[in-house]
């Protein structure tokens, strides 16, 4: 058994306090972004872009086209989805 030391106990206080800090910056940011382009949605699907183009073209996701760029909502993607 090791002997907690206030050292030891205040270098894993630091090291907790730097990990939630980072949890709340990537909450914090996933939380913010709402509108996704193809290459995020193709990560968040686990899909290929032949397969986002299909559901485009089937109106099975609604999106937004803008200077030849599509444009997902994310909270509309997983409506969808989780249906």
């Amino acid at each position: 058994m090791e002997i907690l030391t206030k050292e030891k106990f205040e270098q894993f206080s630091n090291e907790l306090k730097t990990q939630i800090n980072e949890l709340k910056a990537v909450m914090n940011e996933n939380s913010r972004k709402k509108i996704i382009k193809n290459k995020e949605l193709k990560e968040y699907l686990g899909c290929s872009y032949s397969t986002i183009e299909k559901m485009r073209q089937s109106n099975l996701i609604p999106y937004k086209r803008v200077m030849g760029n599509y444009y997902y909502n994310l909270e509309e993607i997983n409506k969808i989805f989780l249906k």
